[in-house]
């Protein structure tokens, strides 16, 4: 990874659906904009990974990112 370039990060819930019941799932996100230029979509696809690409994603109109911390091995 190099500093300053874009990186989108894919996070999915989708395959741990898969026969769990009904229910709402949820990501924490900041508006104070920590990563400039970024937007956070989204797609409420269920258990349907076949729509990641075949369905309209949305994002949140105000400036909000997602708040995470990842690391590499």
């Amino acid at each position: 990874m190099t500093a300053g370039q874009p990186y989108v990060l894919f996070v999915s819930t989708s395959k741990d659906q898969v026969g769990a019941p009904t229910g709402t799932g949820g990501l924490g996100s900041q508006t104070t904009n920590p990563y400039a230029g970024g937007r956070f979509w989204y797609l409420n696809n269920g258990p349907d990974p076949a729509q990641w690409t075949t369905t309209p994603w949305f994002f949140f109109t105000q400036d909000s990112d997602l708040t995470f911390e990842a690391v590499f091995l």
